[in-house]
Order: C-alpha cells, then sequence, then structure tokens
C-alpha cells in the first residue's frame, strides 16, 4: 500500500521485457482508486478502466491522440479533475528516443508535479523513451534487462543500477527514487 501512495501522485518509469509484470503493477496501482483512472491502452489489457484504445500505433500520430485526450481533461482544475492518474501503456510510441518529443506531452511530463494528476510511463526498456520523460520521473520501476544496451543506459542513471536490474529474479523489481538511489 505504500508504494502505491507514493507513485500515485509521481511520474513513474515502469520497465521489463515482455511478461516481466509491468501491466500487473500498473494495474496494481490503479486499482487503489481505479474510478480516478484514465489509460492509453494500446493493447487493450485495460478493460476495466476509462481508456483511450489508439487509432495509431506510431509516431507522432499517437503523441497526437494522447495530447488529443489530455486536452479534454480540465488538468489544471483540480475540483472537478475527474482523473488523478494516467496510465501511458507502451509509452515509446507516444515519447520515443531519438525523436523530438511532442510539445503538449513535453509540458505535460514538465508540469504534472502542479497538477492533481500523476504519470506511469510503461516501456519495455527505458532506453526507449524519451530521455526527457526517464530524466524527469520521481521514479523508476526497472524488472530484469539482460541486455548490454539495457546494462550501459542503466549505469547512466545510476552507478550499478545495471547490476542491480541484470542479475533480478523473475518478476522482481528495482525500485529507484528521484535521487536515483535504489
Amino acid at each position: 500500500m505504500k508504494l502505491q501512495a507514493d507513485l500515485f501522485p509521481r511520474g513513474t518509469v515502469i520497465s521489463g521485457l515482455r511478461g516481466s509484470g509491468k501491466t500487473v503493477l500498473a494495474q496494481t496501482i490503479a486499482a487503489m482508486d481505479p474510478e480516478h483512472v484514465l489509460v492509453y491502452d494500446p493493447k487493450s489489457e485495460y478493460p476495466e478502466y476509462d481508456r483511450l484504445l489508439p487509432n495509431h500505433r506510431d509516431f507522432p500520430a499517437s503523441a497526437e491522440e494522447v495530447t488529443a485526450l489530455l486536452l479534454k481533461v480540465p488538468i489544471q482544475d483540480t475540483r472537478k479533475h475527474p482523473y488523478r492518474l494516467l496510465i501511458v501503456d507502451e509509452a515509446e510510441l507516444v515519447a520515443p528516443s531519438g525523436k523530438a518529443i511532442h510539445p503538449a506531452i513535453h509540458e505535460m511530463n514538465s508540469l504534472h508535479r502542479t497538477w492533481p494528476l500523476g504519470i506511469i510511463w510503461i516501456a519495455q526498456r527505458p532506453r526507449m523513451l524519451h530521455h526527457h520523460i526517464v530524466n524527469l520521473a520521481d521514479h523508476l520501476c526497472i524488472y530484469r534487462l539482460p541486455g548490454a544496451t539495457d546494462y550501459r543506459f542503466l549505469e547512466d542513471v545510476a552507478s550499478g543500477l545495471g547490476d542491480q536490474v541484470r542479475e533480478l529474479e523473475e518478476f522482481h523489481f528495482v525500485y529507484v527514487d528521484r535521487n536515483r538511489r535504489f
């Protein structure tokens, strides 16, 4: 329960290989306040929540869909805001590494700390996400990633993190806080 309270109002990146438990972790957090959750759901894994099933699985069309969704939500009005948590599954479709980040996604990621909206970005690998998303995340939950490229990326995030993540058992993750302690 403490994990949910810590993650809900902040930016969080959850990453790990297929079948590692990313969706289960996000659904566990979302289930604590289900009527206030909105999900960008390209794989249709969150039927019990308000969600957007995207028409596009490519960038920038996917980012524009998320942007349009967010513009419909009165984020700045805390008294009328219907959602407290936005889950962006397959987040590399919305904010991919190596491409310019959509201005609305950039603003949402930068300003969500002042909004009553937490954001969970889910991707198989944190290196697949735009660096703005990873760098500004208050929390990282990283499941086992054995690849050499993942190792180097994680070592840049925090010294020793690559070794820690590489040696994890199945369905376990390393929690990294905003100071990059784990």
